[in-house]
């Protein structure tokens, strides 16, 4: 049986729109403020709030929570002498498409998911999963 906090909360479906980036490192088409944003905000908070209750904290390291999809992202991988070496993302590249529409998702479930081990090209390992919206009778 998954934790009450998440028993009432329904998928919520999120706008996606606007280009950004992280650090200039990474590329993220955003979520639009609107209903469906706040719906997600309210599964985050719901999430928080069940790993505390078993005695973990929530993730982020203090970091912003920002909802989105990421589009690009720098490589890590090591630089080799004499090839040409991106060190950002330039607004160039992507601002004229800054407003971009990308449709809507619907949030389907909550991943705890294990940040260290992952595999390069990989998602990361999920731990656990809650589906929204589906009976837990």
């Amino acid at each position: 049986m998954p934790p009450t906090h998440f028993l009432a909360l329904q998928a919520p479906v999120v706008e996606l729109e606007g280009l950004g980036t992280f650090r200039d490192q990474v590329l993220f088409l955003g979520a639009r403020k609107d209903e469906g944003l706040e719906r997600v905000r309210e599964v985050a908070a719901a999430a928080r709030a069940a790993l505390q209750d078993i005695g973990l904290q929530g993730g982020g390291g203090g970091a912003a929570f920002a909802p989105h999809v990421t589009i690009a992202k720098l490589s890590k991988v090591p630089w080799r002498r004499g090839q040409p070496r991106l060190r950002s993302i330039p607004r160039e590249a992507w601002g004229p498409c800054a407003d971009v529409r990308g449709g809507s998702v619907t949030l389907s479930a909550v991943q705890l998911c294990r940040m260290r081990g992952r595999l390069a090209g990989h998602y990361y390992a999920v731990e656990k999963s809650i589906w929204l919206d589906e009976p837990y009778l």
